[in-house]
């Protein structure tokens, strides 16, 4: 009803002043803090609101100047449309900058991609003559390695018919030692070469595991000696086994060897079985320094083992990598267990033979094969007065050497030579036996001995 709603406008009216008044202060902190576009929108809206404010008061009949809000629509949407306008421009301005910088950078990339092309070139050309320099010098080491193969072979060939000769001719038990030792070698490096790459022949048969103990112990027996090393078997029963005879005595005298070379003077080395159902290990134990942890080569080809073994270096390895090969060859494995300072065991496991009725055909008690052998040399020497007498001309001179330079100690020995007392002879062999041994406790124990 006309008497609400003439009354209204009013409070609208007031609403609008309130509104007008904290827009100007919105756009006065917008101009102050550079907003952009704030001051056309600042002007702008100043000028709406003067309108408004012009209306109102005409609207009230409180001044006569005409009713002007379409004029102040007009130019609000006008600045407004200058706004967007300069917006699409500023943009249309940045998008052209942006492409030119694109096209630019478009450019820079392809130069980049060309250079790196001609390079990934370059480098390519570089490798392919890399990989025919490779090529040709592998072909090289191929036939340097097959002369080397085949100039080996004829080598170890030609070694055993002299060795053969040392053996059946020499009479020194040392020099056999040595032959013998010598033959192993020359055997393992054609056996070696010959199954690297191919299966082992076998011609198995049954075999007494006592005889290859025994044989072992016959081969070895001037070690035990030479080192007074105490000897242990616990072989309670004889075992069959299936076996090339040849290959697993060599197995069985590598793996002593070994263990008596480790061992120190006067040592232990013990040799037992450990028997399952269908395998029987046979295992060889040293007393000496043991085998490190991180030694992942001594089965491989080479892979020396370095450790102090009286005064001298490791072995080849070839021993090991045969009886690897020999063991394996006949069905079985070897391993090892070992502490540093207690010693190294080694263990090749063998397959049982199947008949039971073949087994019958083996004692059940060992017979041939001793419980234990010691053998130490306790010799004492007894020299005369005019025995001493002659032995201090060489004491004292030997006593300032060190064991190592045995070339002096030999000059040394010379000047007894021509000794006529029995007891100075054997003295002599005694010292010439801890050169060859490194055995330096009995060193000085003969020179003890000797002095007044």
């Amino acid at each position: 009803p006309p008497i609400v709603f003439t009354y209204t406008p009013v409070i609208y009216q007031v609403i609008i002043a309130i509104a007008a008044i904290y827009l100007i202060i919105c756009l006065a902190l917008a101009l102050k803090h550079r907003r952009e576009n704030s001051l056309i929108f600042f002007v702008t809206y100043l000028f709406f609101i003067f309108i408004v404010i012009n209306d109102i008061l005409y609207y009230n009949k409180l001044i006569l100047t005409g009713f002007l809000l379409p004029y102040g629509v007009f130019v609000l949407a006008f600045a407004k449309s200058i706004v967007l306008s300069k917006n699409l421009s500023l943009t249309f301005i940045k998008t052209e900058k942006l492409s030119v910088e694109l096209d630019n950078y478009n450019k820079l990339l392809e130069m980049k991609v060309d250079d790196r092309t001609e390079q990934i070139k370059i480098q390519n050309t570089e490798l392919e003559k890399q990989s025919e320099r490779l090529k040709a010098s592998n072909e090289q080491l191929k036939e340097l390695n097959t002369f080397k193969e085949s100039l080996t072979g004829m080598i170890i060939h030609d070694l055993k018919n002299p060795l053969n000769i040392v053996l059946n001719f020499a009479k020194d038990e040392r020099v056999l030692h040595a032959g013998n030792q010598m033959l192993h070698l020359v055997h393992n490096l054609l056996d070696v070469q010959r199954y690297e790459n191919s299966v082992m022949k076998l011609n198995c048969r049954l075999v007494s595991l006592h005889e290859l103990v025994n044989n072992a112990l016959n081969q070895s027996n001037f070690l035990v000696k030479e080192k007074n090393i105490e000897l242990e078997l616990k072989l309670t029963k004889d075992y069959p086994l299936m076996v090339d005879e040849e290959i697993m005595n060599r197995v069985f005298v590598n793996l002593l060897t070994n263990a008596l070379k480790f061992t120190p003077n006067m040592g232990k080395v013990s040799i037992y079985i450990k028997e399952n159902t269908d395998a029987l290990s046979i295992c060889f134990a040293d007393s000496g320094p043991g085998i490190p942890k991180d030694q992942q080569m001594i089965f491989e080809k080479f892979g020396q083992l370095i450790v102090k073994r009286a005064g001298r270096s490791g072995s080849t390895g070839l021993g090991l990598t045969f009886c690897k090969m020999a063991i394996e060859a006949h069905g079985g494995s070897i391993d090892y267990t070992s502490e540093l300072g207690k010693g190294a065991t080694f263990c090749c496991k063998l397959p049982k033979p199947e008949s039971a009725q073949i087994q019958q055909k083996f004692p059940t008690e060992a017979a041939h094969v001793p419980q234990a052998v010691k053998v130490i040399d306790t010799r004492i020497f007894d020299f005369s007065p005019a025995e001493i007498e002659e032995l201090q001309q060489i004491i004292e001179e030997l006593a300032a050497l060190q064991l190592y330079e045995v070339g002096n100690i030999k000059i040394l020995l010379k000047k007894l030579e021509q000794t006529q007392s029995e007891q100075i002879k054997a003295w002599l062999a005694e010292v010439q036996g801890t050169l060859w041994m490194n055995d330096n406790d009995r060193f000085q124990q003969l020179l003890n001995m000797a002095r007044k």
